[in-house]
């Protein structure tokens, strides 16, 4: 029996798409991706209370989320009932005079597209 190497795109990115919905340990879950060797394409995750109650682990807020992906060369879309919202990590902190005594926190999913498949894309629809 032979087995085979999948082979990495040329884009350097692997395969697939992600979708993130841990209740609060999405943060987390986002570290451990080892997104710094290992580039996701594509991946959804969620966004909203867990990111401030009791479920929340850790330490990292949206923005902070948002800046770290951000570095990675990720650009996040909120996605919408029928479009999808570009966004930067600044945008997080808006929700900030929002906060009711919870935590601040905007509410919804969040698709991060890496750089590399963005430029993919308007390369092939030219």
């Amino acid at each position: 029996m032979r087995s085979r190497r999948k082979q990495t795109p040329k884009s350097g990115l692997g395969g697939g798409i992600a979708i993130i919905d841990v209740e609060g340990h999405e943060a987390k879950a986002i570290q451990g991706m080892d997104l710094f060797r290992n580039r996701m394409p594509v991946f959804c995750f969620e966004l909203g209370g867990t990111w401030t109650d009791e479920r929340r682990q850790g330490t990292w807020t949206q923005s902070d989320t948002a800046t770290f992906l951000e570095n990675l060369g990720y650009r996040l879309l909120l996605i919408g009932k029928d479009d999808l919202l570009p966004v930067n990590a600044k945008f997080f902190n808006v929700s900030k005079m929002y906060d009711e005594g919870g935590g601040y926190f905007v509410h919804g999913n969040a698709l991060a597209v890496h750089k590399r498949v963005l430029q993919a894309s308007k390369q092939t629809s030219m």
